[in-house]
């Protein structure tokens, strides 16, 4: 994006950053599902996405039954899109008092037991809830947190949303070519977070079932943890009807027999997920094209 292309998107996203810094949540949380549900009318894309998903993932629910759970989703989404914006606030140190303030930590002790092997901790979940703030709220905890992801552009944005993540101690290493300062990051007895819910392609992924399809599953965390030693702690979040982000950290995942097989180890995890689904429905990413290259006449209930 040229310069003078991203001057009104950086104005814009800074003064939207200020005012939502002063926004009560209460408010956010009256506000967040009308632009959702405006969304839902100038994004016909996405929502077109949500509806085959859910169509495909749910086909025991009725249509109004689907629409229903389209809808819900899409005032998530402009929740999502709310809490956001405090990530481009310019109050010094807004961002870190924010997740405090919305979220609580569940099963930390969790994490305290797997970290205490030594070896590393591998976090793995899916993007349901707000994972920003899920994030950032077990840095606050004090995990020593380094997420997986992908690099964003202009550059003046990836510095930003960096620079909040970092008011909460989150750091980020970008794809491709982060295996070297993962394993360095576990070999310091350190988190390093996945989230492993969207489409990967050959050769990082490998098809595992997922609502009764296959489909293309990451295929790392499991050999990077035997690789390592280090353990696999499962996590997920939700936003409650207060708006108060419920994180959970769950025992560390024993893989048992499938340890040694990349194929098996991702078809554990894609079933970790799908359960995490299943239980908040309304707060997962319906609108990502998870079921690329899928043959949905294969499908197993």
């Amino acid at each position: 994006m040229p310069v003078w292309q991203s001057i009104p998107l950086w104005v814009g996203l800074t003064v939207l950053g200020f005012l939502f810094s002063f926004v009560p949540r209460r408010l956010e949380m009256w506000v967040g599902p009308w632009f959702g549900r405006l969304a839902l009318c100038v994004a016909p894309k996405r929502r077109r996405t949500a509806e085959e998903n859910i169509r495909r993932c749910y086909p025991e629910k009725t249509a109004e039954e689907q629409a229903d759970l389209v809808r819900r989703n899409c005032e998530h989404w402009g929740l999502i899109g709310l809490e956001f914006m405090h990530l481009f606030s310019p109050v010094p140190g807004h961002f870190a008092r924010y997740i405090k303030k919305n979220s609580v930590m569940h099963g930390f002790e969790n994490w305290e037991k797997a970290h205490a092997k030594g070896k590393g901790t591998i976090i793995v979940g899916c993007h349901a809830g707000n994972w920003e703030i899920a994030a950032g709220a077990g840095c606050l905890a004090g995990m020593t947190f380094m997420i997986v992801t992908r690099r964003l552009t202009p550059e003046w944005l990836l510095k930003k949303i960096e620079s909040s993540r970092l008011q909460a101690g989150l750091k980020a290493v970008y794809q491709p070519r982060t295996v070297p300062t993962i394993m360095k990051n576990l070999r310091k007895g350190e988190c390093v977070g996945f989230v492993i819910d969207q489409y990967a392609g050959p050769p990082m992924g490998v098809k595992a079932r997922f609502f009764g399809y296959n489909v293309y599953t990451l295929a790392a965390v499991g050999p990077l943890a035997q690789r390592t030693g280090a353990a696999i702690v499962p996590t997920y979040n939700y936003r409650d009807e207060n708006g108060v982000f419920q994180v959970f950290l769950e025992p560390e995942l024993d893989f048992g027999e499938a340890a040694g097989d990349a194929a098996q180890t991702a078809q554990v995890l894609a079933n970790m997920v799908e359960k995490h689904v299943r239980d908040n429905v309304t707060q997962w990413t319906w609108g990502h094209r998870r079921f690329k290259n899928v043959d949905f006449s294969d499908r197993k209930a």
